[in-house]
């Protein structure tokens, strides 16, 4: 393979021509799959040619890191494949030509070097290669010019290890926080660069929790971030963003350090940038948002009137635009998720509301009603009375119109019986702004869907509010559902229609509306259970006219016709649900014709439906295997967890007949567990379906114990310092596992001969750090142990005793209680 022959190639893919473009690129694909080692030796001579024009070195940069990773599992499993198949010296001048293209002067080109390089870097390391990389990034930093390659390499290589494989950084992690470090600390960096170096830290976060157990590490860290605030005015924002991201993901390990964060975010409330105050309010939400500690409560009477400040609108207010505005809002909704009611009637922000929604102002009404709409809690109905005639009154003026119906959509949802009084006239007001094809027509659509949210929960439950006598909530309760029946079928024909009509592009209204009409199916009352008849046929209809379109569709089409054919799908669901006599049989066929279809999300949605009517479906589940066994080969996460956990859900349904179907999918969902191309959620998923499995079959999932107890013991032998939450998750559900498989066979010889190996193995596992969801499934285990076999195979050994004195005393109830039952 020639230079010149890639070269002609690259000159023809920058081609407007469609034609010659696609036959450059056809040609490159099959350049780099025929000899993938000469292909990667040109593509990187051409990259660092001076004489090759900019565009030229651009494509080349982007095919060159595009030839060495791939989103794509199987993909990159070919690339590794195919690199460390390239000789070690040739790998190694590679390298060093990749290098050598860090100091270009074009940031881009330097950049996409840097990439190129923390991908190799991401391959060879995960093969016990390379383990010089990170200290020959070293060296090469201590030239200015080439630190954002350096930067570029460090993130990328970090990022995709951590995210996709098991590697044990523990022998690198002070190098490279040490190189994070190394700009952030100097003064005399460039902003450039330590905006490089700020975006490198952020995306090393999860690499380098374990320095931050150290308080020297996060000392030196939260100075780096105050220098880079004081550097350079641009840099204030970004400098921020790092900082919230670090507080997000270990404020466990820092909060004694949170007061003094507290202190520095302070100092940027009176900055006029946006982005500056965005990141601020943002700090005080990841605060909020963790429910373990409260670090909110003492500075809510200082942080509040801020809060408010920002919620008025300012001249430069956009809309689509994330902005102080929105972030405020969300934050009033955040902290009253946590303090309920408090933040409502606390002095400050009810007076403000009230001044607001009653000044007459049409923009003060606005704001008015976004800060009600944010602070509004369960059972507030009575302080809500007069505010809802104010929302109503204002609900249609162009100004206030979108306000006013998002507050009232969070009223109907929180406090029901307080909107029961206006309920007639707000839903025909709903129902002619959907018809009227207004631009709140999507948060008319939701209020629909509020109001039968709560009317289907005051039917399940006999008190729906506290603050109202079970006298008055009884004829509240009738008093809607009166007003319910007088409009239900016009509702139905109103969203059904609006559906009809909804641009395929307008996304956020197709789902509000699908969303309130399956929220009104389950509504349904028996009256109008032939209703739900011709919304099966429609159902049925609209999912055939979607899966020919898809079949039919081109590549920038099927995004959309997915979308459309999942909400169909839901909604079927959801009727079969409320109407299963024969719904199930009526939509097989469609179902079936789903899965034969062109790859796509509705897959998943058809095992959700089929999952959530299981017994509906029991009949024609063997329908079914087929397509699970051959989607249990798929790489797609949501359509291989829809359908593992259909398994799951099939074992439990027919039990021992699921012994059958078993020995097709069996094999296959171990297959998904030993490979490295399966994502680290589906594998404990995997798990757990194991355990479902093993109930379902009782004794006949003896032949499997062998296999289970290999896969104990390969999850007990794994590093934890790998990845601590993905193997204390692993743990957690192979011990799962394992009380399964006990209660299944327990009086199963076979069993009995792994019971030692399976006690050592816990025995290993608690000489372990572990979470206390491991511990607890441990303590249920050793307990179920016991009540099978008794004292023997060294049950009342003294590590169970150990054990039990060690956590009998946990401040965790469910640890404590599982501690407790061992010796009960």
């Amino acid at each position: 393979m020639e230079r010149q022959e890639i070269e002609k190639c690259l000159y023809n893919a920058l081609n407007p021509n469609d034609a010659i473009r696609r036959e450059a690129e056809m040609r490159i694909t099959d350049f780099q799959s025929k000899d993938y080692c000469s292909f990667v030796q040109n593509v990187v001579s051409i990259f660092k040619d001076i004489n090759s024009s900019m565009e030229l070195k651009m494509l080349s940069g982007i095919i060159l890191k595009n030839s060495l990773h791939s989103s794509d599992a199987k993909i990159q499993d070919l690339y590794e494949q195919k690199w460390s198949a390239i000789d070690n010296n040739t790998r190694e001048y590679i390298k060093k030509q990749i290098i050598e293209c860090f100091g270009n002067t074009n940031e881009k080109i330097a950049n996409l070097a840097g990439s190129a390089l923390g991908y190799i870097a991401r391959i060879e390391l995960s093969l016990n290669l390379y383990f010089d990389f990170f200290d020959v990034m070293v060296q090469v930093m201590q030239d200015d010019l080439k630190a954002s390659a350096v930067y570029e390499a460090v993130s990328t290589c970090c990022a995709t290890l951590t995210n996709e494989t098991l590697f044990n950084f523990k022998m690198f992690l002070n190098t490279i926080f040490n190189i994070c470090m190394m700009k952030l600390e100097n003064p005399q960096t460039s902003a450039n660069i330590k905006e490089v170096a700020l975006k490198c830290t952020m995306n090393c976060f999860k690499t380098l929790q374990d320095v931050f157990n150290n308080e020297n590490a996060v000392i030196r860290f939260l100075n780096s971030i105050a220098m880079s605030t004081t550097t350079d005015a641009s840099l204030t924002p970004k400098a921020l963003i790092c900082l919230n991201k670090f507080v997000f993901l270990n404020y466990n390990l820092i909060e004694n350090k949170i007061p003094d964060i507290i202190t520095f975010f302070n100092n940027f409330w009176t900055l006029p940038s946006e982005e500056v105050l965005v990141q601020v309010i943002e700090f005080w939400t990841i605060l909020a948002e963790i429910k373990e500690i409260n670090f909110i409560e003492e500075y809510l009477e200082f942080l509040l009137p801020h809060v408010l400040r920002l919620m008025k609108k300012n001249e430069d207010y956009v809309d689509l635009k994330w902005n102080a505005h929105k972030a405020s809002a969300y934050l009033l909704e955040t902290i009253s998720e946590t303090y309920g009611s408090k933040i409502l009637f606390n002095n400050l922000v009810f007076n403000y509301i009230e001044s607001e929604l009653n000044s007459g102002d049409k923009i003060r009404i606005d704001t008015g009603a976004i800060v009600l709409g944010s602070v509004i809690v369960k059972e507030c109905d009575q302080q809500l009375v007069n505010f809802i005639k104010i929302l109503i009154s204002y609900m249609k003026d162009p100004i206030t119109e979108e306000s006013c119906l998002w507050c009232l959509a969070k009223i109907c949802e929180t406090n029901f019986y307080a909107v029961v009084e206006h309920l007639a006239f707000l839903l025909n007001q709903t129902c002619e702004i959907i018809i009227s094809k207004s631009p709140s027509s999507t948060t008319a659509a939701w209020i629909l869907n509020s109001i039968f949210i709560s009317l289907n929960f005051v039917k399940q439950k006999k008190i729906y509010s506290t603050k109202f006598s079970l006298e008055t909530q009884q004829a509240l309760k009738e008093c809607a559902f009166k007003q319910i029946r007088e409009h239900f079928t016009e509702i139905l024909k109103v969203l059904i229609a609006a559906n009809e009509n909804v641009s395929l592009e307008n996304s956020t209204l197709r789902v509000a509306l699908f969303a309130a009409m399956a929220e009104q199916i389950r509504f349904t009352e028996p009256e109008y259970y032939e209703l739900l008849d011709n919304v099966i046929v429609y159902c049925q209809n609209k999912i055939v006219e979607c899966v020919e379109a898809l079949n039919k569709a081109s590549a920038s089409h099927i995004p959309i016709i997915e979308d459309i054919l999942s909400n169909y799908i839901i909604l079927s669901e959801v009727v079969i649900g409320k109407r299963s006599k024969d719904s199930a049989s009526f939509l097989l066929p469609v179902y079936i014709s789903v899965l034969k279809s062109k790859p796509s999300s509705a897959i998943g949605e058809v095992y959700i439906a089929v999952t959530s009517n299981i017994h509906d479906f029991s009949n024609f589940l063997e329908e079914f295997v087929p397509f699970i066994a051959r989607d249990l080969g798929c790489l797609d996460s949501f359509i291989l967890k829809s359908a593992i956990n259909l398994i799951g859900f099939m074992a439990n349904s027919i039990q021992k007949n699921f012994f059958h179907l078993s020995t097709q999918l069996i094999p296959l969902l171990i297959q998904n567990l030993s490979s490295k191309l399966i994502s680290k959620q589906v594998k404990t998923q995997i798990l757990s379906v194991f355990g479902d499995i093993a109930i379902s079959l009782e004794n006949n999932f003896e032949q499997y114990i062998d296999m289970s107890m290999m896969i104990f013991m390969q999850i007990i032998n794994l590093e934890k310092a790998s990845d601590p939450n993905y193997v204390d998750d692993l743990r957690d559900n192979v011990i799962q596992m394992f009380n399964c498989i006990l209660f299944a066979t327990c009086k199963s010889n076979k069993l009995r001969e792994v019971i030692y190996k399976l006690v050592e193995g816990i025995k290993k596992l608690l000489a372990d750090e572990n979470s206390e969801e491991t511990l607890t499934s441990i303590a249920t285990l050793i307990t179920d142990l016991k009540a099978v076999y008794g004292l023997h195979y060294d049950l009342n050994g003294k590590w169970v005793e150990d054990f039990y004195n060690q956590y009998i005393t946990s401040k965790n109830p469910a640890l404590r209680n599982a501690v407790q039952k061992i010796y009960n």
